[in-house]
């Protein structure tokens, strides 16, 4: 997988010929966010849905901690902003040891709370740039009917004595808007977060979107001051 420095620079070459200046308004810090928009553009149309998104793309968020509310639940630190897919769904998975957290939207996770089937299972939303961990209620004895629900009763009894202790931790990983959110990435050593059969889609959404814009922008100024300068510096004829 190449890395975004490979990207930029192979981008820089398409567009400036291979040539640099030093005066060049396009610098490093704007081709990063030119790629962190349109890639983030480019994941939320191609896996519409969330679904069969590339392990390459996900990064970690580390250990997120959370401390409980008045309400009982459990509220993380703030989190970096996160792809959302169509449905409201996020590119995001959260883990407790083993079991995997379901993430929901806001009506899902509330609704939840009234389901037989779902009330007992802890779960999480995203709201307000922090997510909301409903911590769930261990199931009892005969109503444990396979190796799911074991790991579940698990994180349930993991989680409520972590929170009982003051802080409550979950793993997690998560499609990014910035890559640069992630804790340990390094843009030029680390792979960038983007399928290698992707790249080239990126190459042409950049290039389409900002530079034919920015090349014509360029263009037309340096007509403009042309103009201007005839108009403001009129010279007599001897």
């Amino acid at each position: 997988m190449k890395t975004e420095l490979e990207i930029i620079y192979t981008l820089w070459d398409i567009v400036r010929a291979g040539e640099s200046n030093l005066d060049d308004p396009i610098n490093e810090r704007l081709m990063r966010q030119f790629l962190s928009v349109h890639r983030a553009k480019l994941l939320a149309t191609s896996y519409k849905k969330g679904e069969g998104i590339p392990d390459e793309v996900f990064q970690p968020l580390g250990v997120i901690n959370f401390h409980v509310n008045e309400d009982g639940y459990g509220v993380s630190d703030p989190i970096p902003k996160i792809i959302r897919f169509e449905k409201g769904r996020y590119g995001l998975t959260l883990n407790k040891g083993a079991y995997t957290v379901p993430v929901l939207n806001s009506e899902e996770f509330d609704l939840s709370a009234f389901n037989r089937f779902d009330k007992n299972k802890p779960r999480v939303k995203f709201q307000r740039g922090v997510f909301i961990l409903d911590f769930g209620f261990e199931v009892i004895g005969v109503q444990i009917e396979d190796l799911s629900d074991s790991l579940m009763n698990s994180a349930i009894i993991k989680l409520r004595a972590e929170a009982a202790a003051g802080e409550a931790e979950l793993t997690g990983l998560a499609v990014l808007v910035n890559p640069s959110d992630e804790a340990t990435y390094d843009w030029k050593v680390s792979p960038y977060p983007l399928p290698d059969e992707l790249i080239e889609n990126l190459f042409n959404s950049v290039m389409a979107r900002e530079f034919n814009i920015f090349l014509k922008m360029k263009s037309d100024e340096t007509g403009n001051l042309r103009n201007v300068t005839t108009e403001q510096d009129p010279r007599t004829e001897l």
